[in-house]
């Protein structure tokens, strides 16, 4: 016979990590990193209207190369 399985306790994530991330620019600068920083919000849309909208996946960049050199 198997064993009854063991109950298992949900354990919420901690409040100040759900919705709150923030990278520490000043290090990424201090290795030398010089190139401009994109904002999360237009992060969003361009994967949304260079991904998502014409059903792209990341791995698919030469054809979205194609499309912005027409």
């Amino acid at each position: 016979m198997l064993a009854a399985p063991r109950r298992v306790r949900r354990i919420e994530p901690r409040a100040k990590n759900r919705y709150h991330t923030c990278a520490k620019i000043e290090r990424l600068r201090e290795t030398g990193y010089r190139k401009e920083i994109t904002g999360l919000l237009l992060a969003v849309v361009d994967y949304v209207k260079s991904y998502l909208v014409p059903d792209l996946r990341l791995g698919d960049a030469c054809q979205l190369a194609a499309r912005e050199t027409k």
